[in-house]
């Protein structure tokens, strides 16, 4: 674009010091053409080095003329003086305490370290603790004060009209925008979009300390955005170029918003990535990336974003979770490790913290999470021994409609298990019954066993493919609307295994990610190994891959994904002989641990030798 055609800018670009005193400097060369288009022709592959300098200038040009909305994570919140734990350092350290002690502790640390904040919460009892810890933990009470990238957006948002949209629960970003004079109308709840009055919104999405009740921290509250929430957050969205700043995008509700909200552009700052080998942010920002075309990563340190000095951010070695611990009892704290270990499939670590904590759980929780560690081992008559135990201590003292849910469940998977298909259905609709009169909470902690029966009743009709069609699309929405991300993903796992889509205008949001990711996002040890294995192995799935899926469920005791994994490896073939041999060792392995009838046993061994045999005899 020739000078000529353009307008005027000014040949200023700023950054806020520590007093947030604005400082211009004269660009070097006078003149610069500066635009969104300019950014994105700097990128490489779509990713853009703020180790650039032209790249800073030109998206300070954005900061400057466009209208902008920042997504601000707790990544910004890291760097003193605000020097506050983000949420991924909270996951870490819960990740460390559940794992600490029990068989293949690195492992399981590793995988609990990548589940979401939400999740792990999600299966604490003890709220009141939980929130009178987040309020110490993320209160901005001095000596902290906000730190230059707090400062610098109050000062971009004081040069020019933006809006902030945070899942952050501290109020660092208020008090910077206090210290310059900017007024702001910040949005928490409802009431709080019916009185604005300035240009400027400030929308804390996962709520604020200074209103308690607000703030959302398990994974049952994370719904799709709906209501006021999804109005609001699209309002400040559309047309708009959104600028991402500390935010991992772990969040279930917040990227497919990003997804359907319309916005101009979205500009994502992560320090480090690798895109040639899957080195994103989150999942969730894989997929963003893959479905948006104009979305850009800013590759490097955010301060460079507002030519502020760079910070480390702080060491927060001390025992975060003390106070936390401290509130809970021990029961409570064997409860809560028992109940993620159970939840996230890890079958052989739940077993020990039932051991060791033996009397800290009552009879009826006691037997159903057993009944649970040795249906997913593959032990299926210590599973009925469990299970005739639970039924006898659930049966005085809870109500007919719930023993039926979860019996009903109970007796259906072990039915179905010895092939006795018949009486299965007779199960499950005793299970159907319990949940239409169940709670929500019960309802929360079926859905998935109850969807995943569904599909199987539904598989029977796939010659009328339009009702299918109509039927997984009501599920998915349900699922959504109720905050079922498990149901969801095990609905979207079989959809894309038949090769099925929902008719249109069923579902409510475009899936965040793929099934398989899904699981992996919500913590679902044996569901991600279900849908790995129902993926089409033979299409871009390496070696390594097979790998660390089968050692994952070997290293957790999932006998029975275990062997379903490797037959679908062999199944699928591409592999050397002895890659061969290795995939057909862990169908053995696998197999002799569980506890099938000897003809199930032939029957799947004579799958995996077939399959072998077949590509070296032909």
């Amino acid at each position: 674009m020739p000078p000529s055609s353009r307008r005027s800018r000014s040949n200023r670009l700023f950054i806020a010091t520590k007093s947030c005193i604005v400082v211009d400097i004269v660009r070097a060369d006078g003149y610069l053409e500066m635009s969104l288009d300019g950014l994105f022709a700097r990128a490489d592959n779509r990713v853009a080095s703020l180790s650039d300098k032209l790249v800073v200038a030109e998206l300070v040009d954005v900061l400057e003329t466009d209208d902008v909305t920042f997504v601000v994570g707790s990544g910004v919140s890291l760097f003193p003086p605000a020097s506050v734990v983000n949420g991924q350092r909270v996951t870490e350290a819960i990740a460390a305490h559940l794992s600490d002690g029990l068989p293949k502790q690195d492992v399981l640390r590793r995988y609990l370290a990548r589940a979401a904040f939400e999740v792990i919460f999600q299966h604490n009892d003890n709220d009141a603790a939980v929130r009178k810890w987040l309020l110490k933990l993320f209160t901005s009470d001095d000596p902290k004060k906000p730190n230059s990238i707090h400062r610098s957006i109050a000062v971009s948002l004081a040069r020019k009209p933006a809006h902030v949209i945070t899942t952050n629960y501290d109020r660092f970003i208020e008090r910077a925008l206090l210290d310059v004079g900017v007024s702001v109308d910040t949005i928490i709840k409802e009431d709080d979009t019916k009185s604005a009055s300035t240009s400027i919104r400030y929308f804390k999405i996962h709520g604020c300390t200074s209103d308690p009740a607000t703030l959302i921290f398990k994974l049952e509250q994370e719904r799709p955005l709906q209501g006021w929430k999804a109005r609001t957050f699209r309002s400040l969205v559309e047309g708009r170029i959104v600028i991402v700043i500390g935010y991992s995008g772990k969040d279930f509700e917040i990227c497919p918003a990003l997804l359907e909200a319309g916005a101009k552009a979205i500009l994502w700052n992560a320090f480090s990535l690798n895109l040639d080998q899957g080195d994103f942010p989150s999942e969730n920002a894989e997929h963003l990336f893959k479905h948006l075309p104009l979305m850009l990563f800013l590759k490097g340190d955010m301060h460079d974003i507002f030519l502020v000095k760079s910070q480390r951010p702080s060491n927060v070695d001390e025992e975060i979770l003390g106070e936390l611990l401290a509130d809970m009892t021990p029961g409570g704290v064997a409860r809560w490790r028992a109940a993620v270990l159970d939840v996230i499939g890890a079958p052989r670590q739940t077993r020990q913290v039932l051991r060791d904590g033996k009397h800290s759980f009552d009879p009826a929780s006691r037997f159903e999470r057993l009944t649970g560690v040795a249906y997913r081992r593959g032990k299926y008559r210590t599973a009925i021994y469990y299970g005739a135990r639970l039924a006898a201590a659930r049966s005085r003292g809870e109500g007919i409609h719930a023993f039926g849910l979860r019996a009903g469940l109970d007796a259906a998977f072990k039915l179905r298990n010895r092939g006795n298909h018949r009486l299965a259905k007779l199960a499950y609709g005793v299970a159907g019954w319990g949940w239409s009169q169940s709670t929500f909470r019960l309802r929360r902690e079926y859905a998935m066993n109850m969807a995943w029966f569904e599909i199987l009743d539904l598989l029977r009709f796939v010659r009328f493919e339009r009702r299918l069609k109509r039927r997984v699309g009501q599920m998915e929405s349900i699922s959504l609307k109720q905050g079922f991300w498990g149901s969801y993903y095990l609905v979207r796992d079989v959809a894309e295994e038949i090769g099925l889509s929902p008719e249109p205008g069923t579902r409510t949001v475009v899936p965040a990610m793929p099934s398989q990711l899904g699981f992996k996002h919500i913590g679902n040890i044996p569901a991600q190994l279900d849908a790995f294995k129902n993926a089409r192995l033979g299409a871009g799935i390496s070696w390594q891959q097979i790998e660390e899926e089968i050692q994952l469920a070997r290293d957790t005791e999932l006998h029975p994904e275990r062997w379903k994994c490797a037959l679908a490896a062999l199944e699928a073939g591409g592999w050397s002989a002895k890659q061969d041999v290795l995939l057909l060792r862990h169908v053995f392995a696998g197999l002799w641990k569980c506890e099938y009838t000897s003809s199930y046993e032939a029957h799947v061994l004579w799958r995996a030798i077939r399959a072998v045999a077949q590509r070296y005899t032909s």
